[in-house]
């Protein structure tokens, strides 16, 4: 169990319309896929009839069962001309057992639909979330984003333990991780001695180069204008 503390919550809409903005322009439409706790699934029309229809799957929660398994059933739930799907995640990470299982499912979906993920402002990919994260070709965050990275440790333990922790560096290095971003974790005990590295999304993509995000998000989140309704009978004093 790749451990961190459990937020519980469900994506609320204004994430979801915050998505759509990096998607090419088009027009979201009722889904037709399953929802699953946790998940938020949204179908984006395009705005051709020559491209076909996007998906964004946006998850907020742990990486415990049973995430993968409902990201299975909603990936293989999508309509046949979906062309690009966006993962969304906001994640305190968990098992490295969803967290293998979720990729499968990933890489398989890779070969149906252009795969992009996402990590909004101010949300987190912490450890297990990591490698889901890096199955995206196109792989987008935001500067002020949270990222949390450490060994692999069985439950009620922050002891790393040696097979989980192979595992764990294994997917990052299948991901695309930067040789030397991995060798300074490795060479500073990151994931043999009980702990934890936090880092930005900055940090990640600026600083130390280390290959998991390829696209940094715009710093500047526009917003639509909040008018107070008019009141007739207020008067300038």
């Amino acid at each position: 169990m790749l451990g961190c503390s459990r937020r519980d919550g469900i994506l609320i809409a204004a994430s979801v319309l915050a998505m759509l903005s990096v998607l090419s322009p088009g027009t979201a439409r009722a889904s037709e896929p399953v929802n699953r706790p946790g998940f938020t699934v949204t179908i984006v029309a395009p705005e051709t009839s020559v491209a076909g229809p996007a998906a964004v799957v946006a998850y907020q929660g742990p990486i415990a069962y049973p995430m993968a398994e409902n990201l299975a059933e909603i990936v293989a739930s999508l309509p046949p001309d979906t062309e690009r799907l966006m993962l969304d995640l906001d994640s305190e990470g968990g098992s490295l057992a969803q967290a293998v299982a979720a990729i499968e499912t990933l890489l398989r979906a890779a070969s149906r639909f252009r795969l992009e993920t996402r990590i909004g402002h101010g949300r987190k990919c912490l450890s297990s979330c990591i490698p889901i994260f890096m199955q995206g070709r196109r792989r987008i965050a935001s500067s002020a984003s949270v990222w949390l990275l450490h060994g692999g440790c069985g439950p009620m333990t922050n002891v790393p333990s040696e097979k989980a922790t192979q595992t764990y560096i294994r997917l990052l290095r299948q991901g695309g991780i930067a040789v030397e971003f991995l060798s300074m974790l490795e060479c500073a005990g990151y994931f043999t001695e009980p702990g934890a590295l936090w880092l930005s999304g900055y940090q990640l993509f600026h600083v130390h180069k280390a290959g998991i995000i390829t696209e940094l998000l715009p710093d500047w989140h526009p917003e639509r204008p909040v008018v107070p309704p008019f009141d007739p009978n207020v008067r300038a004093r």
